[in-house]
């Protein structure tokens, strides 16, 4: 390693010969010098130098499953299934504004936007009665 002072003070070129202008040389010379600072302060640091093992990550990929007794456990909530009938209008988030003109129970509904007939499937995220 070199000694900081004896860095500072050569010429480029004696350091760095390969960089033949005065920027480059300078900069190898700023990289050269920040790498001293940096491994001088790892080695006044003896947690840095002696540290290993990172920490493990708490991030869990499927979180735990509590007992079934556990009074911490959610309760399955069972979603409200809409009741569709003919002529009931309704949004839709990408098709705008229709009427339901057939229902299939348990399958779903046929809308009529207008513009075109769209068979969807129930329950749908996206279509809501008015």
């Amino acid at each position: 390693m070199h000694d900081r002072r004896a860095l500072m003070a050569a010429p480029s070129y004696l350091l760095y010969p390969r960089y033949n202008t005065p920027r480059l040389a300078r900069v190898a010379r700023f990289a050269a010098w920040r790498f001293m600072q940096v491994t001088e302060a790892k080695l006044a640091s003896p947690s840095l130098s002696r540290r290993i093992l990172k920490m493990m990550n708490s991030y869990r990929a499927f979180p735990r499953r509590p007992l079934p007794g556990s009074p911490f456990a959610k309760t399955a909530v069972a979603p409200i299934e809409e009741q569709w009938a003919v002529n009931d209008k309704v949004t839709h988030d990408k098709y705008g504004l229709g009427t339901i003109i057939g229902v299939e129970e348990g399958v779903g509904v046929v809308v009529d936007f207008r513009s075109h007939k769209q068979h969807l499937r129930t329950p749908c995220s996206k279509l809501a009665k008015l």
